[in-house]
């Protein structure tokens, strides 16, 4: 199992971004709006791709779109430069060259068909630090257009160590019942998701430099994206959220060794709505 990955879109949403087939009615804009129904849709089936300004070089280790209708046949690519020539130029800066836009899974055959929506999630081996990024979206045939709901372009927090035993990713469903004199009918309500993640035993530094910060960054009103495990069934453990509340810090006992206190935090992060 891969370490949990919290990511939050700080850089993105500050930055200039572009599209290539877009449509007036779902503008690019849309990519940087929280509400993930307020999406981007291109203006038909052709092969489009994004272009993001981060207006200085950034160091990055995840890069997603959210809330896609990406199909089994739809491809994506990530490319970063130093310049938005050097997008297109080879060699280019970092080019992931073509990747499946359906999340991978480890375990079984690639089939997310049974999602309304997917989300498409790519994390470099290493931190790549470009000020100048471009994502192609291909293989759109099978669709009357592309769409997405968010754009992720951000410097993901991957904890030392995993998260405690015990992490939990709950269903909610607020479908509810009604009765009739002569039946009892049932009515389809809003799905979403919360994960519940307690990270223990760290040190000042992991504390103070990223769960704060953290805490600060999104606050009650901002957005972030948890991912429980990046290498396996990423549709079911990915979750676009927010804070459901920012619990506190708690100081442990010291540690000698590192002249730390061991920190331990507990967050919850309850998603928007179900893909």
């Amino acid at each position: 199992m891969s370490r949990i990955v919290m990511a939050f879109p700080t850089l993105s949403d500050a930055a200039t971004v572009t599209d290539s087939n877009g449509n007036a009615t779902y503008p690019i804009a849309n990519a940087l709006k929280q509400q993930p129904r307020e999406t981007v849709r291109t203006a038909d089936n052709t092969d489009s791709y994004y272009t993001v300004d981060l207006g200085a070089a950034k160091s990055i280790n995840c890069i997603m779109l959210l809330y896609t209708n990406a199909d089994s046949a739809t491809n994506w690519r990530i490319r970063a430069a130093t310049t938005e020539a050097g997008l297109t130029a080879s060699p280019v800066g970092y080019d992931t060259g073509t990747l499946q836009h359906w999340p991978p899974s480890a375990t079984s055959p690639v089939d997310n068909s049974s999602w309304t929506r997917t989300h498409a999630l790519h994390l470099p081996a290493t931190a790549q630090s470009f000020q100048w990024w471009r994502i192609d979206v291909t293989g759109l045939s099978g669709l009357s257009y592309y769409e997405f709901g968010r754009l992720y372009i951000s410097t993901a927090y991957k904890p030392a160590r995993n998260a405690d035993i015990g992490l939990k990713i709950q269903y909610n469903d607020s479908s509810d019942g009604i009765d009739t004199p002569g039946a009892h009918y049932r009515r389809t309500g809003k799905q979403w998701r919360t994960v519940v993640a307690r990270l223990s035993f760290r040190f000042e530094s992991e504390a103070y430099d990223d769960w704060l910060a953290m805490d600060r960054a999104i606050g009650g009103a901002g957005d972030l994206v948890v991912v429980t495990d990046p290498a396996d069934r990423v549709m079911d453990r990915l979750i676009y959220g927010y804070l459901d509340g920012i619990e506190a810090l708690d100081h442990g006992v010291w540690n000698v060794a590192n002249a730390s206190n061991l920190h331990t935090k507990q967050y919850t992060i309850t998603e928007f709505e179900l893909p």
